[in-house]
């Protein structure tokens, strides 16, 4: 295998995370991009605060990391809050591509204490039990302490679902995101929620094409 062969696989697998992606939410546009507040049921859409949904806006706000605008979710203690049901916005077919569910998970910077996280994310697919899926965390859920002084800060946090994925497409399938907050903080944001397949899929797939490449020359 030549050298930049081995280069391209390499940079294959960096990259596979974003590579392939299928974004399901943004909120550039201020539609709430399907996404709804799971205990009542209600759009999140904006403006003004929809349906009596006061804990969410559209914010133009730093640390997230796609275009202008995040989902601001202002929640004090824990609840099981966002939620988007992939059946209603057309996203089955990308459940079933992929294997990880990713948001970017933002703070603003800190005026006071307090600590705010995103505890877990609960998936629900026909055929199988809701569950809680573990979140990549070094604390209990994607954690980020505030002080007075800390800096706007953002983490990537992805959650695999391919245990919950049946062989043959489910007639609904649905992700909840449980937000926790204490000690006075009670604001974060939420930017570029999307559907990633397994890196090493990317890779190999990508590696496939070059050896087929390699060999009609």
């Amino acid at each position: 295998m030549s050298k930049k062969l081995i280069v391209t696989l390499i940079v294959l697998v960096l990259t596979g995370i974003s590579y392939g992606a299928t974004v399901i939410g943004t909120w550039e546009d201020t539609t709430g991009d399907g996404w709804i507040d799971w205990g009542s049921g209600e759009s999140i859409a904006d403006p003004p605060n929809p349906n009596d949904v006061a804990a969410y806006t559209f914010l133009q706000t730093v640390g997230v990391t796609h275009v202008d605008y995040s989902l601001g979710v202002q929640q004090s203690g824990w609840g099981q809050s966002l939620s988007i049901k992939l059946q209603d916005n057309g996203y089955i077919d990308d459940f079933m591509a992929n294997d990880k569910f990713q948001i970017d998970f933002s703070v603003p910077a800190g005026t006071a204490g307090g600590w705010v996280e995103v505890y877990t994310c609960s998936v629900n697919v026909e055929g199988f039990d809701w569950a809680d899926m573990d979140v990549n965390k070094p604390t209990p859920g994607a954690h980020f302490d505030m002080w007075d002084g800390s800096p706007e800060r953002t983490m990537t946090v992805t959650w695999d679902y391919s245990a919950w994925k049946p062989e043959t497409a489910p007639g609904f399938a649905e992700f909840i995101l449980a937000f926790n907050s204490g000690d006075g903080a009670d604001q974060m944001y939420v930017d570029k929620a999307r559907l990633i397949p397994e890196p090493t899929t990317i890779a190999l797939l990508g590696l496939g094409g070059l050896l087929l490449r390699r060999k009609k020359r």
